[in-house]
């Protein structure tokens, strides 16, 4: 199962970008000159263009036919929760001033979701960007008894483990019988808040959540977003440090990627990849220590 993607190229390792061009790792003695040759002229693109200069950009406030909303929207529990520890507020963010830490975005998936929403509406623009609560995701899964674990599975790459829980339940022995008090510890499992994120970390402007939304958006000419604005306090909070983004010394160059660049056919390209399933895997272990 394929899907297509836009990826970033300039800013990719040869082997990293060569692979994605071609879909699979290079064979002995494979010819890669036409697709080397698209990386050296990606970044002979990117080399041409002026180095960053941008001042630390400035959000704007929402009009007034959107403050009751937004207003709204920061009291709802689930937004208090998912923002809890951070400093964080709403307003409008021009993406043409953001940058991206993530290589690829889903192109049809994009393109699909941001062609639902009236873009007239400024209201409706507001709940594309930051969303009611989405309906439950029914999740693949299995229990390993012996193992004592839990694996789940899902298509949407934003599954994830949330928070630890530690609650006191009643729990039958057996199907329809007496409950019995247990101490149950766990994990949270969920597929992140879904809202628009755009962080601000060292003066710099980035998307942190809402790839397909922004990239989708900007496809139909829409560069101011409604969004949550983080200032993040350090480089964990920017959300920038997992596996499969960009590092710190690209984002921190002289010529970082921006998520406008994904529009850029002289920056990126589509490919076609193989469609991924994340799997969650949850396990429990019985050892003794000294004392």
């Amino acid at each position: 199962m394929d899907r297509q993607m836009r990826m970033l190229v300039p800013w990719l390792h040869d082997g990293d970008a060569i692979t994605n061009l071609l879909g699979h790792i290079p064979g002995p003695g494979e010819d890669v000159s036409k697709h080397k040759a698209l990386v050296d002229n990606a970044r002979a693109s990117l080399l041409a263009r002026a180095p960053y200069s941008l001042q630390t950009p400035a959000l704007v406030d929402f009009p007034p036919d959107l403050q009751e909303q937004s207003a709204l929207f920061c009291q709802r529990p689930e937004v208090v929760t998912a923002m809890q520890g951070l400093d964080w507020t709403l307003g409008l963010a021009n993406l043409t001033q953001v940058l991206s830490f993530q290589k690829m975005v889903a192109e049809e998936q994009a393109v699909e979701r941001a062609n639902s929403v009236d873009i007239s509406n400024p209201r409706n623009l507001f709940s594309f960007c930051l969303p009611e609560s989405g309906s439950e995701i029914t999740l693949s899964g299995s229990l390993d008894h012996d193992q004592k674990a839990v694996t789940l599975s899902s298509l949407n790459p934003n599954l994830r483990v949330g928070g630890q829980l530690a609650i006191d339940m009643e729990l039958p022995a057996i199907p329809g019988g007496p409950g019995k008090k247990e101490k149950v510890i766990g994990f949270a499992v969920n597929f992140g808040a879904g809202y628009v994120q755009i962080a601000e970390y060292k003066g710099r402007w980035f998307v942190r959540d809402g790839y397909h939304r922004t990239y989708g958006l900007l496809r139909r000419g829409i560069q101011q977003v409604p969004c949550i604005f983080i200032r993040a306090k350090n480089y964990q909070e920017l959300g920038a440090a997992a596996p499969g983004f960009f590092p710190y010394e690209v984002l921190f160059s002289d010529r970082p990627p921006f998520i406008m660049d994904f529009l850029d056919d002289q920056l990126s390209t589509s490919v076609n990849q193989k469609a991924m399933r994340k799997v969650v895997r949850i396990s429990a272990e019985e050892f003794v220590v000294e004392v």
